[in-house]
């Protein structure tokens, strides 16, 4: 899966981000020009099993890569903001002070 790691909890999600109007991470309201498909996620509520169909926004769809090593970030990650507030310039993402193989200069 891409995006921003492994997907929140769907209990802890809205009702819109749990029927894929709003983005599973951030929150923000979702077009469809704008809304990538997660895929179907697998649901079991009691002895019934289902899916769930999460969105994203683009910025969380991409996969993360740290800016320092060039390999993909999971788990926990710090953001290195960008250049504009109109997303030309994205936040960056680096693995966290003593991450093995990601040396900072």
């Amino acid at each position: 899966m891409t995006g921003a790691g492994p997907l929140p909890e769907i209990g802890g999600l809205s009702q819109a981000q749990q029927r894929g109007v709003d983005c599973v991470w951030c929150g923000v309201t979702l077009t469809p020009a704008t809304a990538v498909d997660l895929g179907p996620q697998p649901l079991r509520i009691l002895d019934y099993r289902t899916h769930w169909y999460p969105r994203a926004c683009p910025r969380h769809a991409r996969p993360r890569i740290c800016v320092v090593c060039d390999r993909p970030v999971t788990g926990e990650a710090e953001t290195v903001p960008g250049f504009s507030s109109c997303g030309a310039q994205p936040d960056g993402y680096r693995h966290p002070r003593g991450t093995p193989g990601c040396v900072r200069k």
